[in-house]
């Protein structure tokens, strides 16, 4: 009896060692993709009541926790990367595995949304990224859109006939 009572004991032990780490990765993911969503959602309100003529892209209650595809009209993407860039803000016009390129994203291209392709921006916040950094993007973004916009002669015209 005794051997068997020190065997569950052990195995009791061993099944914790061995459970534990990956319940506890479980929650950190489970609470950063929470915290992520979190800022994320509160990049695309600021984003969408600051900057007039913006429009999230896709579903926004199923999709990739942490991301966001946003379309600013009257502006090239790839204009805008740079700026943001040089402001010390990351985005991207493609897809996170184009990540790199200036290209437009290969997939709202191929769903046939070819302008918006030209006119959207990722973003992607990880778990290094705060309250802040958010803070910090809903600063610099607008004058950025509105002076890249200010050289667009589509945003004149579009601007003179309303």
């Amino acid at each position: 009896g005794q051997i068997l009572g020190e065997g569950r004991d052990y195995l009791s032990t061993a099944w914790w060692i061995s459970v534990l780490p990956g319940a506890l990765i479980f929650l950190i993911t489970l609470s950063m993709s929470i915290l992520g969503d979190a800022l994320r959602d509160r990049l695309e309100e600021g984003i969408l009541k600051s900057v007039p003529l913006t429009a999230v892209i896709g579903d926004r209650s199923r999709r990739v926790p942490g991301t966001t595809n946003i379309s600013f009209d009257y502006i090239e993407g790839e204009g805008f990367v740079i700026a943001m860039d040089l402001r010390g803000i990351a985005c991207s016009t493609g897809a996170a595995c184009s990540s790199g390129s200036l290209e437009p994203s290969h997939v709202l291209t191929a769903i046939g949304r070819r302008e918006q392709a030209r006119t959207s921006i990722r973003f992607s916040l990880g778990r290094f990224n705060t309250s802040e950094d958010i803070d910090d993007a809903l600063q610099i973004l607008p004058p950025v859109v509105e002076q890249l916009r200010s050289l667009s002669p589509h945003y004149k015209k579009s601007a003179i006939a309303v």
